[in-house]
């Protein structure tokens, strides 16, 4: 959370500060600087006994981790071309300014899902415990309980930025920087669906599997098209329809590889709890 945050500030403080483009670059290199110095002063004693154990323990990872690289590779990648394609295609067809909008608004709604992600990031290590002790039900508690945090946050971050964009639209420039409306609610809904999908992503990664590397791909592959779409034949305010009519069929298909994994791998039925 505090990299999330701090990321998004010095990106802030960067386009105030007249970097231009740098600002984003700028921005990540002092966040990472700040995460290696809360690593290293924080969990200095943790990494010691862990290099003090690797020194007596031997662990097979061609057998236990090599096997679920191509899988992230592939969901990942795909992941790359969701969220990064939509300011060159923007630029393509709609010009700069439109694109600049469009830039600053993902960075916007994407900042919001950071801070809230970090209720599901937070409790990855104790969920592989869980799952590796078999107590399924404080396994789910966890997770939806963290779960229910993350979309309250991702909610209350929603309605602080369209209060503020409401609030200011036409009397703050940076305000009158950001996409239209209706682009920042499309955008918006699709970030918080986003919530969803990532922390189901999470919870069925603990279980060291990777079920979710076709719906990545097959998501990519319509966003891509799908945007390519709304932006030769559709209005600029209509450009994040594809993107969030993806997640109306989605959603759907990851819920069913969730329920169905989970029935598979715990033995609990479709019952959550």
């Amino acid at each position: 959370m505090v990299i999330s945050i701090t990321t998004f500030l010095f990106m802030w403080l960067g386009l105030v500060s007249r970097l231009g483009l740098h600002a984003l670059s700028v921005s990540l290199f002092l966040s990472s600087l700040i995460g290696l110095y809360i690593s290293f002063t924080r969990f200095s004693r943790h990494i010691s006994k862990f290099l003090n154990i690797s020194r007596e323990f031997a662990y097979s990872w061609k057998e236990k981790f090599l096997g679920l690289q191509w899988r992230y590779a592939v969901s990942w990648a795909s992941g790359y071309f969701i969220f990064q394609m939509y300011t060159p295609i923007m630029f393509q067809f709609h010009g700069a300014v439109e694109a600049g909008r469009i830039g600053l608004s993902i960075v916007l709604w994407m900042a919001v899902f950071s801070i809230s992600n970090s209720w599901i990031y937070a409790i990855i290590p104790t969920l592989n415990i869980h799952i590796s002790q078999k107590r399924w039900k404080e396994l789910d508690v966890l997770f939806y309980r963290h779960l229910s945090f993350a979309s309250i946050t991702f909610l209350m971050g929603g309605i602080t930025i369209f209060a503020f964009v409401y609030n200011f639209r036409g009397r703050l420039e940076i305000v009158n920087r950001l996409s239209d409306d209706l682009s920042l609610l499309f955008l918006g809904i699709a970030w918080f669906l986003q919530i969803i999908v990532n922390s189901l992503a999470v919870y069925l990664r603990s279980h060291k599997k990777e079920p979710l590397t076709i719906p990545s791909l097959v998501s990519a592959i319509y966003i891509v098209v799908s945007t390519l779409f709304c932006a030769k034949y559709l209005p600029a305010e209509y450009f994040f329809l594809g993107y969030l009519s993806s997640y109306f069929w989605g959603l759907p298909w990851i819920l069913y590889i969730y329920f169905k994994n989970k029935k598979e791998w715990q033995g609990i039925g479709y019952q959550i709890g």
